[in-house]
């Protein structure tokens, strides 16, 4: 008999299927609400999806358009037919705020949600998303420095935009709010980076940035899929088959279809 697949102590085989899982399907259902979906571009599901499938009730987001996909990624009940059902109706998730203006308004308007969570006595975190553009450098700085004495536990995840050069993270760092840059296509570093992340704002109310940052492939010169990467882990550690990542499409493309008509 062969040897068991590894199985990291950090993120479990389970919770690594899951992530994978719930990164197809959420492509798949982008792919079918695109006006719901206006700040979600594919390729960038291992940002979100990978900081938020872990968070607790009570717990909030605040994103620039990735809308209902954000609560629906964060839903432990995703294999019901009413969670699939809410995202194709365009229904916010749970612990979703309401867009309050844009880029660096919407980004305080975060804040001022964590700084309540904390002065209430609560545990509870905000993740905040933004894209790497939605604020200049000028802003991310202004914003980052007037938190570095904050307790604030509020996490903003910078999702890479093509043409952006600015480092975010870097500016974080300066600012003397943890920064942390990591690459946007694997799922497995971004989820360990994001838990880190949460239970230390849970602890000590401190915020955070992690910044994604797209690398090219050397083979092709494109950005690494973050979906087929997360694949070829999960078939080089045993940790699934190709058979099984094959089924994971095909069966949610028949369930999304029946959920449509």
């Amino acid at each position: 008999m062969g040897a068991a697949p590894f199985e990291n102590p950090l993120i479990g085989n389970a919770r690594l299927r899951e992530i994978y899982r719930t990164m197809v399907e959420a492509r798949l259902i982008r792919k079918q609400t695109r006006k719901q979906s206006r700040g979600f571009a594919p390729g960038l599901e291992a940002c979100w999806v990978a900081t938020v499938i872990d968070l607790h009730e009570g717990d909030l987001t605040s994103d620039p358009g990735i809308g209902p996909l954000l609560g629906y990624a964060r839903r432990s009940d995703r294999h019901k037919a009413r969670a699939l059902a809410s995202v194709l109706a365009g229904e916010l998730g749970a612990g979703q705020l309401a867009p309050a203006g844009k880029g660096l308004a919407r980004l305080w308007c975060a804040v001022g949600a964590a700084l309540a969570l904390r002065a209430a006595g609560s545990q509870s975190v905000v993740l905040a998303y933004a894209g790497q553009k939605e604020l200049k450098p000028a802003e991310w700085t202004a914003l980052l420095r007037g938190l570095r004495d904050a307790d604030a536990p509020v996490i903003f995840v910078v999702l890479p935009e093509p043409g952006a050069q600015e480092d975010v993270a870097a500016l974080a760092r300066a600012a003397g709010v943890v920064g942390i840059p990591v690459d946007a296509s694997d799922a497995v570093a971004i989820y360990r980076v994001a838990q880190e992340s949460i239970v230390r704002a849970r602890a000590d109310g401190k915020p955070a940035l992690i910044a994604g940052v797209s690398f090219l492939a050397a083979e092709t010169g494109k950005i690494v899929d973050p979906i087929e990467f997360l694949s070829d882990q999960l078939i080089a550690r045993r940790v699934a088959t190709k058979g099984w990542i094959e089924s994971i499409g095909k069966k949610f493309r028949v369930r999304l279809a029946s959920a449509s008509n």
